[in-house]
């Protein structure tokens, strides 16, 4: 009897501990940083918790919790690493591309560093104290992760015009001209990658999402048939529909390319690649790119302009107009929340959450303070899980 009533006591104490502040403060801690705090740490996520109900207590205890360099240790790089590669996959090595997104979230509470800025911008972050950057090897990045580098602090910002990776500056757009970026979606094909993972992994917009099938094929290359199998139906049903706005915002990337010889980045300016324009006789009245001009079907015409949120202008030159139109979408700010709310929740967002991330998309949208973004939702999390 003893016994039971002993066990009966053991469970009524853990009851007792799940919603109290320090348990929030605990969770919370381990959310953003993935690690348990230290114990100092704990008593002062503790005292904001309950010094400040409500989410407001749990958003100061956020902003303790995100100076843990675990943060960007662990909860950003196996983020930022997905991102790098087909499979997303995080099991793969540091490099310029995910150091650049975790070294530009955390500088993104500083003004003029708006988030979105790895996509246009001249920046590319390195760290120190290892093998010097290369723009034709990840020698750099792979020395810092196996030394267990803090890089909450050993990333610093330069511009990749100093460090010779894309020699003309026309050709410079943040991680879209970075090494990692051109061996995952410049290197073979027809750079059509680079589209899709550019708004799938930026605007949450797989291609079956987007299509249009009533967006004019004007721009459709010559590559591809109009008669699949010999049924000029299905490409006017289906194919179209990817095709018609994919491959009028293409010519963006005209000019790139990756180079296994070299192991880096290739940039053409005046030259548009081989792969653009290739298997024309497969349909000789096809789009020929003739240089880097693109046009955003997308944001101008398509069905789905609500959901994606571009604005104007709706054409450009380069990757690096397309990487600001893809960074001051609505649709980017988004998709933003959305994978941080996954990350930091466990969890997707539930219908009754919507008006939540709408705010703090905006507020994104408005500040590009991503380290906000990821503060908010795990302090929303924390009080859903223990107030509901």
């Amino acid at each position: 009897m003893k016994k039971v009533v002993c066990f009966m006591l053991f469970v009524l104490s853990l009851h007792a501990f799940a919603d109290t502040p320090r348990q929030k403060a605990l969770d919370l801690h381990k959310r953003i940083a993935g690690v348990p705090p230290t114990p100092a740490v704990l008593n002062q996520m503790e005292n904001l918790i309950q010094s400040s109900p409500g989410v407001a207590g749990l958003e100061a205890a956020a902003d303790v919790a995100i100076q843990n360099p675990n943060f960007y240790n662990v909860t950003l790089k196996s983020w930022a690493k997905t991102l790098t590669n087909v499979s997303d996959s995080n099991r793969v090595p540091l490099d310029d591309m995910s150091a650049t997104i975790i070294g530009a979230i955390r500088d993104s509470d500083q003004a003029g560093k708006p988030f979105g800025r790895i996509l246009h911008e001249d920046v590319l972050y390195v760290g120190s104290g290892v093998a010097a950057y290369s723009p034709t090897n990840n020698n750099h990045y792979e020395e810092l992760e196996s030394r267990g580098a803090n890089l909450s602090s050993v990333l610093t910002e330069q511009t990749q015009s100093s460090l010779g990776s894309v020699p003309d500056s026309d050709g410079i757009a943040g991680i879209l001209s970075s090494r990692a970026w051109a061996l995952a979606y410049y290197n073979m094909g027809t750079n059509r990658r680079a589209t899709f993972y550019l708004l799938r992994n930026f605007m949450c917009s797989e291609m079956d999402y987007i299509m249009d099938v009533n967006i004019p094929d004007i721009y459709v290359a010559r590559d591809v048939t109009r008669s699949p199998g010999g049924d000029s139906s299905e490409y006017k049903s289906y194919c179209v529909g990817c095709h018609a706005a994919q491959d009028a915002m293409r010519p963006a990337w005209a000019y790139y390319d990756y180079d296994p010889a070299s192991g880096g980045i290739t940039y053409t300016p005046g030259q548009v690649v081989q792969k653009m324009n290739q298997a024309g006789s497969t349909f000789p009245e096809g789009f020929v790119t003739p240089n880097d001009n693109f046009v955003n079907l997308w944001g101008s015409m398509s069905a789905h302009m609500d959901r994606l949120g571009f604005k104007p202008p709706y054409s450009g030159v380069g990757a690096k107009d397309l990487g600001r139109q893809v960074a001051n979408s609505s649709g980017f700010a988004n998709c933003m929340v959305f994978k941080a709310f996954k990350k930091v929740c466990y969890r997707n967002p539930a219908a009754s959450e919507s008006d939540m991330l709408d705010q703090v998309s905006q507020e994104l949208e408005d500040s590009g303070n991503m380290k906000e973004v990821y503060k908010k939702v795990a302090a929303h999390c924390v009080e859903d899980k223990y107030e509901n």
